[in-house]
């Protein structure tokens, strides 16, 4: 089993982040997408719930019109 150890997390440091054209894949028995990204070149599996997105997407109540 390969462990991936804790990056020392310092102000100046900088990871480099990037996302790969791969699709995302919805699972259906948690709710969440998951996607791939590269994180100073290591493969790394992301998650985020539906609610999450549909919380961040949602319209913003306060600019409608009144």
């Amino acid at each position: 089993m390969n462990a991936i150890l804790p990056r020392p997390a310092y102000e100046d440091s900088l990871m480099q982040i990037t996302f790969p054209d791969d699709k995302p894949t919805f699972d259906g028995a948690n709710l969440t997408v998951r996607f791939m990204a590269r994180v100073d070149g290591e493969p790394v599996v992301c998650a985020i719930t539906v609610e999450a997105l549909e919380d961040h997407s949602a319209p913003n109540r306060s600019s409608k019109a009144r």
